[in-house]
């Protein structure tokens, strides 16, 4: 899908709103329109002063519900007028429109608001189907306007909007307002934006824009509540200000539970694989919300063997749709669960939620679902590969399966596709720190010999992988294996993310660590995800040669975890670097170009702007950069700093460990950081 010119984005609850830069839909081809749960429900929304046009004089969106407009009516020879456009989207989207008549006479506008909802489903709007031609019916009652439609799926889906005043004229795609202003007054209507599945309910009265915006706010600071904070002078404080607030607009309810969406505007629902990064990415800060993401995707994990959607006992979800086409069964999204990784890091989350919160009770409850992974896992890995690995399928199933997932996210050295099944080898990484991790739950639970089945098995994975995935050519662990059994020999960013997963032995991540810091995998803005002496390198690409911020922090998270801390503060260091080239210094999804004097990184068209484990990147240095690690169990809290002079001092907290709050005030640079804590209730920590 391409874009031909700027888009507007606002995010409210389930919903999001891409329109042009005036505010309007017009263009629904490229994407434009009000999408809730994965289904377009305004298709054109256009907003115009009859027979004349607007002038834009300034658009603004004050916060990411919230878009105000300012137009000019320029009517000769008459005096032009001022309209002031103002929405919120939250659980509708509401709008005014202010028309203001500044001169001393009186005069007379014609406002007309076209619409028109097509209910179509996120997969066509994306064209990864073709689309499909919707007839909705389309009821007229008391001035307002209902469109329905019951899909394939049986799921009756609605869209109404309703107006205040009411118009002087209204038809199943418009209304009309015949305004008269007295000399320097003004008129301000409104209009309301429902959508829905089932019944909908009754109408309401029209509820004042002020009233909703000051509701939202509410739910945010109350949201914000729930995460530490980073407080100083420099760039960290802004830097992790701006990703947490871009957190919590990514956030969606999911049967009653608060995730974060994947990325606006085309992954708008829960991931798996994303989402439980996102947890690794922020436990420190926010434990509840790791807890809520495994919560659902724990209510989610497979049952059954179904091949259509990938879905197998024990598996966590790659993404759960709930637009028609999904539900329905036209396509496998209603959940898929092609992913090769996310069950491993579904368990590996569940540990970091224990050594952050000892909340045995969550634990407790947790635990069948992890029981149920782990089996998962040990199914795979006592197949004929001995790894989690992959087979893939044909559009629109996922081809490749790890997080360089799609067609083409792991090739052949000389561009052919690998012959399947694939086993990644970051995946082999969360394996085995997956059952490791459950193993320690496992124990603080009392199961003692499940403790001890996942530990043999973690460590028979150990003892396989370094003979079957090392390439001492190149001094690195190949990118994956094929489905003969050999080495798929391309030196990338994946390896890296063995680091964090304890793995490798000290001499193993230390040569991990230093071919990562040879030239050709080095953008100075962060890890190439491919090697540049590859033949199909490309820096600007989706995987073969771009920076995926996520990916880079775990690498540096990871080399903090193993000794490596000056390497890992160089790494947050280059990619603050490339933050600062991006407005409020959001990192997206991907970005592309080789750092030198005076340039800047490259977008990367296909990249969403806002990408929920991009997000965490800033939230994760403030862990990596402390070297911090918990155990609540044992009120104990590790660390060891390294903080970049960019990045000192601040103040982080209040952090939860266990029954504990704490603060952490941290200075200095390099060998020479130090850190203070300061308990704010509960018991002291030992601090090692």
């Amino acid at each position: 899908m391409t874009q031909a010119s700027p888009r507007l984005l606002l995010k409210g609850g389930n919903g999001f709103l891409f329109s042009n830069p005036h505010g309007d839909i017009t263009q629904p081809r490229e994407g434009e329109g009000l999408y809730w749960e994965d289904t377009r429900h305004l298709s054109r929304y256009t907003l115009s002063p009859w027979p004349y046009r607007f002038a834009l004089v300034e658009a603004e969106t004050p916060e990411p519900f919230r878009a105000r407009f300012e137009f000019v009516v320029n009517r000769p020879p008459e005096s032009p007028l001022h309209v002031i456009r103002e929405r919120v989207l939250g659980p509708d989207l509401l709008e005014t429109f202010r028309v203001l008549n500044p001169e001393d006479i009186q005069t007379s506008l014609v406002l007309r608001l076209v619409f028109r909802a097509d209910f179509a489903d996120i997969f066509e709007v994306r064209g990864m189907v073709p689309p499909r031609r919707r007839v909705p019916h389309t009821e007229l009652s008391g001035g307002a306007v209902l469109f329905s439609r019951t899909g394939d799926d049986g799921v009756l889906r609605w869209t109404r909007l309703t107006f205040n005043p009411l118009p002087n004229r209204l038809n199943r795609a418009r209304v009309v307002w015949d305004l008269y202003l007295p000399a320097r007054s003004e008129i301000v209507l409104s209009a309301r934006v429902e959508s829905g599945t089932g019944e909908p309910p009754r109408e309401q009265r029209l509820a004042p824009l002020d009233s909703v915006v000051d509701e939202i706010r509410r739910i945010r600071s109350s949201q914000r509540g729930a995460w530490g904070r980073v407080e100083g002078e420099g760039p960290l404080a802004d830097w992790t200000h701006h990703a947490t607030e871009d957190l919590l607009t990514l956030l969606i309810q999911v049967d009653g539970l608060a995730v974060p969406a994947a990325g606006l505007p085309w992954y708008a629902t829960l991931f798996g694989r994303d989402s439980l990064i996102v947890g690794l990415q922020t436990v420190h800060l926010n434990p509840r919300l790791s807890m809520e993401i495994l919560q659902a995707l724990g209510n989610h994990m497979g049952r059954r063997y179904d091949p259509f959607r990938a879905e197998e006992p024990g598996k966590i979800l790659h993404e759960l749709n709930r637009g028609e086409l999904a539900v329905s069964g036209a396509t496998p999204y209603g959940p898929y669960y092609g992913t090769v990784d996310a069950t491993a890091l579904f368990l590996c989350l569940f540990h970091e939620a224990y050594r952050w919160t000892a909340d045995l009770v969550f634990c407790r409850a947790l635990y069948p679902f992890g029981k149920g992974a782990a089996h998962h896992l040990i199914e795979q890995l006592h197949g004929p590969m001995g790894f989690l690995n992959y087979v893939g399928g044909d559009p629109p199933a996922l081809r490749h399966q790890g997080w360089k997932d799609g067609e083409v996210g792991i090739l052949q050295p000389d561009g052919r596709q690998p012959e399947p099944p694939v086993a990644p080898c970051e995946a082999q990484g969360y394996a085995f720190w997956g059952l490791r991790g459950l193993a320690e739950v496992a124990r603080a639970l009392g199961e003692d010999e499940d403790a001890a089945a996942w530990t043999a098995e973690a460590e028979a994975l150990r003892a396989r992988f370094h003979p079957a995935f090392w390439m001492p050519e190149e001094e690195t662990y190949a990118i994956a294996l094929d489905g003969r059994g050999e080495r798929i020999a391309l030196v990338a960013s994946n390896p890296g993310h063995l680091l964090m997963c304890g793995l490798l032995t000290q001499t193993q991540a230390d040569r991990v660590a230093d071919r990562l810091f040879v030239e050709d995998l080095q953008s100075g803005w962060g890890i190439r995800t491919l090697s540049a002496r590859v033949p199909y390198y490309d820096p600007n690409s989706y995987h073969h040669g771009s920076v995926w911020p996520h990916d880079t922090s775990l690498v540096a998270f990871g080399l903090a975890r193993s000794s490596r801390s000056s390497e890992a503060s160089h790494l947050f260091e280059n990619l603050l670097a490339a933050a600062t080239s991006f407005p409020r210094t959001r990192l997206p999804e991907l970005f592309g170009g080789q750092r030198r004097k005076g340039d800047a990184p490259v977008r990367v068209s296909q990249a969403c702007d806002l990408q929920a484990w991009a997000s965490g990147v800033p939230l994760l240095a403030t862990r990596a950069l402390l070297g911090m690690e918990a155990d609540a169990g044992a009120e104990t809290l590790r660390l060891r700093p390294y903080l970049p002079s960019a990045l000192s001092p601040f103040r982080l907290g209040p952090l939860r460990v266990g029954a504990s709050r704490i603060e952490i005030q941290a200075q200095g640079q390099g060998e020479d950081s130090e850190v203070r804590v300061r308990t704010l209730s509960g018991p002291e920590l030992a601090l090692v």
